[in-house]
């Protein structure tokens, strides 16, 4: 079964409403909104919750990004990756550094700075294996982030977690 983004003529009237605040903002809606759309219920929520992770706080939105687009790179969500590639790029991450993402073990190259470094090597864990995160793996990424930082950094890569899951459970095409 394809499961197609919901273009704003078919949405029901609450979707329209939220597509044309989306599309004041933006320009335009994403395939991945389109898809939640058919969830109206969802949708809404989500962009609040979305909209909360990303908005400025204490921690720097370069890290979140780098968090973002690893956690993605690892779980091969091909929309949130270009997307976030992107994204990323206009928080001053480097195409070298990009690159070095999508390589094993290249998130420990000397291209990223150590407080780089202690976020990324938190999100592959938190990723890989949240169970496994240890009171230890806290106190070490706390040498470089205070408690606020440390939880925009979870929710960031939560929030990485769960979109990869829903583009590619929902199979959802890559915005052109």
């Amino acid at each position: 079964m394809k499961i197609e983004p919901l273009e704003k003529e078919h949405a029901a009237e609450a979707v329209r409403s939220i597509y044309e605040g989306i599309e004041k903002k933006s320009g335009r809606v994403n395939n991945m909104l389109k898809v939640m759309a058919h969830k109206p219920d969802v949708l809404g929520p989500f962009l609040e919750f979305y909209k909360q992770v990303w908005a400025p706080g204490a921690l720097d939105p370069k890290i979140k990004e780098l968090a973002y687009l690893r956690t993605s790179l690892m779980n091969g969500c091909t929309y949130c990756s270009r997307a976030h590639t992107a994204s990323a790029k206009k928080r001053g991450v480097t195409d070298e550094q990009v690159q070095a993402l999508k390589e094993p073990g290249g998130s420990t190259r000397d291209i990223f700075t150590d407080t780089e470094r202690a976020a990324l090597q938190f999100a592959e864990q938190l990723t890989a294996w949240p169970a496994a995160i240890q009171p230890a793996d806290l106190e070490t990424l706390g040498k470089f982030f205070n408690t606020e930082q440390i939880e925009e950094l979870v929710l960031a890569v939560s929030t990485a977690n769960l979109t990869n899951r829903f583009n590619e459970g929902m199979k959802v095409p890559v915005d052109v």
